[in-house]
């Protein structure tokens, strides 16, 4: 998909749409007799344009057959014209759809969350999980006195005859279709600027009626003060370590929603009620970091999905290390390693749905899986393989963004080869068992895996508690002239194993 206008009319009191997605497709260098999209049998389809020239159509089982007249190839503009209420959302953002809710005043709160169901909850789009649209622009009608938030730019809003507004968006890189999102509210708009951000706005939206938990105005205010404020940390944090934010040129910005929160691309959903608890909202930094993680540089296919999540929730404790120091780092990666469940490999064998794809252990394993790689090369090493995974042009492209790049990458950044590593942690759902045996002063450290070279960190039980990493060959480390009393295995709690063998 080269590039997407999409003209779309909201109507809240309907929970429906009217739309016209002009969509210029790559058909490729062979002919086709037909192409196929995707798109939501919630939703009617009332004609197809293609060229200026009508199309046959089928449209089943959620699926858009487009029947060429003659086959086609190379590029093509199609007019989907539709119409419709699209699926309403479950449990958003995790169960998605529309989102029809309502201010304090009653006035609609509109807005869209789809990254497991995708895209075709609302638009025509092709069912490759990798395919990126590479320029966007959104015309969306509203009733007034509403204000559209969305991706990119805004360049125009016209005053319509009938009571209602068009707002003109405009997103000049490539985006992944999920991210795609348009919020309808009564908005209040607050921009700021930021030293790391010279040449970008930075945007939030929050609703013009305060919120029904913030308890009066000057409340309110200082929430969304404290919202900008925690943003330009985090924003310089991610830009200082893994290079300048991704769309340069057009905005930042948060929009409050009435769902939790979701990274969709310079406009990030934000539901979580402004609690910047102890100095930090952890769902603000992640989804902020998936603009780096996730939409910068996206995993190639389902399988791959643990590395743009696993990689935001790890750097979020280094975030805290930074600003609060390691112990509050710790917590953090502690806390993870509770909600671990070791049930489902990160990377299985067979290609998951994407409702497969997202289980917790993508977060939380993943996270603690890379935690247990920097001890392993130093965290400064990582630190540098994840710069040039975002910033690496190659990598950017649809589809390439895999699992067995991040690897190459990692072997190619420190010429070690940890096959062993990623093998396990990544095929493995269960997490690797270690037994300790002590005969005198000797100490056997004996992973259940005689391929499995992880070494192990100890706390010897002499006055100094002297502390030493010990090499493990074939599965097996050994520790002589031990002194006798307890010794602690990895006392920091760097290496993700069994929790039985703790």
């Amino acid at each position: 998909m080269r590039r997407l206008e999409l003209d779309v009319a909201v109507y809240p009191k309907r929970r429906a749409i009217v739309a016209t997605a002009l969509l210029h497709l790559n058909l490729g260098e062979h002919h086709l007799a037909r192409t196929v999209l995707h798109l939501t049998q919630a939703l009617k389809v009332k004609s197809v344009v293609a060229d200026g020239e009508k199309v046959p159509f089928e449209h089943r089982d959620g699926l858009l057959h487009l029947l060429w007249p003659k086959p086609r190839r190379g590029l093509v503009r199609v007019a989907v014209t539709y119409r419709g209420s699209p699926p309403v959302a479950q449990r958003p953002p995790w169960q998605g759809g529309f989102v029809w809710a309502k201010d304090r005043k009653g006035r609609p709160w509109v807005s869209l969350a789809c990254q497991i169901k995708g895209a075709s909850m609302w638009l025509p789009v092709s069912g490759d999980f990798s395919d990126k649209i590479d320029t966007l622009e959104l015309r969306v009608n509203v009733p007034k006195p509403l204000f559209c938030a969305a991706n990119g730019r805004l360049v125009a809003v016209k005053d319509e005859d009938d009571g209602r507004k068009t707002y003109i968006w405009r997103h000049q890189y490539p985006i992944i279709p999920h991210n795609i999102s348009i919020n309808l509210a009564d908005y209040r708009v607050e921009q700021r600027g930021f030293a790391a951000l010279p040449d970008v706005p930075v945007i939030l939206y929050t609703l013009m009626q305060r919120p029904a938990a913030m308890p009066d105005e000057a409340v309110y205010t200082r929430q969304r003060n404290l919202l900008f404020a925690e943003l330009e940390k985090y924003v310089g944090f991610l830009s200082a370590r893994y290079g300048p934010y991704p769309w340069q040129g057009e905005k930042l910005a948060v929009v409050h929603t009435p769902f939790l929160g979701m990274e969709h691309q310079t406009i990030n959903a934000y539901g979580n009620g402004f609690q910047f608890d102890n100095g930090f909202d952890e769902i603000l930094f992640h989804e902020l970091g998936h603009e780096w993680f996730g939409n910068r540089v996206t995993a190639a296919t389902p399988r791959d999905l643990w590395l743009q999540e696993g990689i935001t929730t790890y750097i979020t404790g280094l975030y805290l290390a930074e600003q609060f120091g390691p112990a509050r780092a710790a917590s953090f990666y502690e806390m993870q390693r509770a909600q671990v469940s070791g049930e489902v490999p990160l990377f299985p064998a067979t290609m998951p749905t994407i409702n497969e794809a997202f289980h917790n252990d993508i977060y939380t394993k993943a996270a603690l899986v890379l935690r247990t790689l920097a001890r392993i090369i130093g965290e400064p090493k990582l630190d540098a393989i994840l710069y040039r995974w975002v910033n690496e042009p190659t990598l950017q492209q649809p589809g390439a963004a895999s699992t067995a790049a991040f690897r190459a990458l990692v072997a190619e950044e420190t010429g070690l080869e940890l096959g062993w590593f990623f093998d396990h942690y990544l095929r493995h759902a269960a997490l690797p068992r270690l037994d300790v045996t002590r005969e005198g002063s000797t100490v056997t450290l004996r992973w259940h895996h005689p391929d499995f070279n992880l070494p192990v960190p100890v706390q010897l039980p002499d006055e100094a508690g002297t502390r030493v990493l010990v090499p493990v060959n074939r599965g097996v480390g050994v520790l002589q002239r031990v002194p006798a009393g307890e010794m602690v295995v990895d006392p920091d709690q760097w290496l993700l194993r069994h929790e039985d063998d703790k």
